[in-house]
């Protein structure tokens, strides 16, 4: 889509002058899109709470633990 944003005095948009919307060439056409990523399979390859890390009390670890979900 092609056109001149207007916005009102808090800027928001609330128009697009002269919108054309046009067909766009496929940029992904024959780019294969990898599976999606399991959550173990992200939370085992990511740094954790470990010896030596960010030293945390056993609160603030279940606290961590439990905003993550587990």
């Amino acid at each position: 889509m092609t056109g001149a944003p207007a916005f009102d005095p808090s800027g928001r948009l609330t128009q697009i002058r002269d919108a054309v919307i046009a067909a766009f060439e496929n940029v992904l056409d024959g780019v294969r899109i990898p599976d999606v990523v399991s959550l173990d399979d992200i939370l085992a390859s990511a740094p954790g709470l470990e010896p030596g890390g960010i030293d945390l009390t056993d609160a603030e670890a279940e606290a961590f633990y439990e905003a993550m979900g587990f």
